[in-house]
C-alpha cells in the first residue's frame, strides 16, 4: 500500500494486556486476501508485554497509538474513530481471528450495497486453545436486523465494517455510559440513521475468555442491556403499565420469572404490537416474528404441569404469531399432564 495514499479500511483493534493472543490476532489481520488497509492499533496503557509484541512487527500498514495512561475499551474505541483514515472502519478484538478473505468481503458487500451503513457476519466462538464452541448466526436484512435490535445486540461486535463518514458526520462514537454493552448501543442509535445487514458467511472466531464469562462482567452488561432495551421501549411510547413486564419478556436469560409473569408477557406483548403499529420503529412482521420466537422458547423450557404455559398462550390474542411445531406441541402436552420424573430439571436458562 502506498503510505502517501489513504487506504479503502482501516481495522481498529483496541489492546490492553493481551500478550497471549495479540499475535494471532496481529497475524489474522495481515494475511487478508484483500490487502489496501491501515492496521490502527489503540494501545491502552498495556503493561504485560503486549506492546513489546505489536512492536516487533514491521508492515508498513501498522500504525499504534499509545494512551499513556489505560483509559478502557470504551474511549480507546473513540480514539480510533478520530484517528482513522479508511473510507470503511473494520473492528476487531484483541484476541480474536479474522478469516482470511474477511475484509474483501465486506469491501465487496458495502461496495456493491452502497444503501447499507454497516455490515457484519457470522461467527464462532472459540476457546482459550481455538477450540470452537459453538456457531452464533445473525439476521441479515435490514428489517431482520432492526427488529431483532430490541431483543440484543444484531451484529457481532468484532464482525463489523461501516463506512466511517456516516459515522463522524452523524455523531455516532461509543458512549461510556454503556461500558460492556457499549456496541449494542451504538448500533441502537446507528439504526435510526442508517441501513445494516449481516454477510451469509463465517468471517471471525470471537474468543471467550476467564474474564468475559465472570458473573461480575455478566451482571454489568445486562444491566446496560436492559437499559438499551428501555430505550427503545421509551421511544415507542409504551403503556406504562406494560414497561416492568415488557423489561422482563426482554431479558437475555429466560428465567423462572418468565414463567411466572407469563400471563402479564402476554398482555404486555399486545401493547408492544399496538405501540409499533403507531410509531413503526420495527418491521411488524419481525417483530412478531422474534416475539413468537422468544414466547416459544418460554412455553418450550417452562410449560408443566403446575404451569401450564401452553394453555395460557392458546388462548392469548398473540398465539399463532409464531406456532410451535406438533412435536414441540406434542412435549408440552405431555409435561402439562404428567408430573416430572425424580431429578428432572424443572428450570433452564437460555440466552437467546
Amino acid at each position: 500500500m502506498d503510505r502517501h495514499l489513504a487506504p479503502i479500511i482501516t481495522v481498529l483493534m483496541a489492546v490492553h494486556n493481551a500478550k497471549n493472543y495479540v499475535s494471532q490476532t496481529i497475524q489474522s489481520i495481515l494475511d487478508q486476501s484483500f490487502k489496501d488497509f491501515e492496521f490502527l492499533i489503540i494501545d491502552d496503557g498495556s503493561t504485560d508485554g503486549t506492546s513489546g509484541i505489536i512492536s516487533k512487527y514491521t508492515d508498513s500498514r501498522i500504525r499504534v497509538v499509545k494512551n499513556q495512561n489505560n483509559l478502557g475499551l470504551v474511549r480507546s474505541l473513540n480514539i480510533g474513530l478520530k484517528n482513522a483514515s479508511g473510507k470503511y472502519i473494520a473492528r476487531i478484538d484483541a484476541d480474536d481471528l479474522a478469516a482470511k478473505n474477511r475484509l474483501e468481503m465486506q469491501h465487496s458487500f458495502l461496495s456493491q450495497n452502497t444503501q447499507i451503513g454497516i455490515v457484519g457476519s457470522h461467527m464462532n466462538y472459540i476457546d482459550e486453545k481455538n477450540i470452537i464452541l459453538r456457531l452464533q448466526k445473525y439476521p441479515l436484512t435490514h428489517r431482520e436486523i432492526k427488529a431483532y435490535s430490541l431483543f440484543g445486540s444484531p451484529f457481532g461486535h468484532p464482525t463489523v465494517m461501516f463506512q466511517k463518514d456516516i459515522f463522524i458526520v452523524n455523531n455516532l462514537f461509543y458512549d461510556e455510559a454503556y461500558a460492556t454493552a457499549e456496541d449494542y448501543e451504538l448500533w441502537q442509535r446507528a439504526l435510526k440513521i442508517i441501513k445494516g445487514a449481516n454477510c451469509d458467511e463465517l468471517l471471525l472466531s470471537y474468543r471467550l475468555t476467564t474474564s468475559q464469562i465472570s458473573s461480575v462482567h455478566f451482571n454489568r452488561e445486562q444491566e446496560a442491556d436492559g437499559r438499551i432495551k428501555m430505550n427503545y421501549l421509551r421511544d415507542l411510547d409504551i403503556d406504562e403499565k406494560y414497561i416492568d413486564t415488557l423489561s422482563i419478556f426482554l431479558k437475555n436469560v429466560i428465567t423462572i420469572e418468565h414463567a411466572i409473569k407469563f400471563p402479564e408477557i402476554l398482555k404486555a406483548i399486545e401493547g408492544l404490537f399496538e405501540a409499533n403499529k403507531e410509531k413503526l420503529i420495527f418491521d411488524q412482521d419481525m417483530l412478531k416474528a422474534y416475539s413468537g420466537l422468544k414466547i416459544d422458547t418460554i412455553v418450550r423450557i417452562y410449560s408443566s404441569r403446575s404451569q401450564p404455559l401452553y394453555n395460557h398462550y392458546k388462548n392469548s390474542a398473540v398465539f399463532g404469531i409464531n406456532k410451535l411445531n406438533f412435536m414441540s406441541k406434542m412435549k408440552i402436552k405431555l409435561k402439562q399432564i404428567y408430573k416430572m420424573a425424580p431429578g428432572q430439571k424443572t428450570s433452564e436458562k437460555l440466552i437467546v
